[in-house]
């Protein structure tokens, strides 16, 4: 995959196409990227998950073995 510049797209437009920088700007939507910021809370959102996940299966699975004569540590 080859990867191409914003200047070097915008060129090869005004250049085949006769159009002018913000004629080939007006064609594009810009991809909106999350911040670092956002990104790491998000993170530790899934975190915050996962764990809450696996203390509720570890309690039901040490809950299943009380009920069923086992695991008397």
């Amino acid at each position: 995959m080859e990867l191409y510049t914003k200047e070097q797209i915008i060129q090869a437009y005004e250049l085949g196409l006769g159009l002018t920088h913000e004629e080939v700007m007006e064609q594009f939507v810009p991809i909106q990227l999350p911040s670092d910021e956002e990104i790491k809370e998000e993170a530790k959102k899934e975190i915050l998950y996962a764990l809450e996940a696996k203390g509720f299966h570890d309690g039901a699975n040490w809950m299943r073995d009380k009920i069923k004569g086992g695991g008397n540590e």
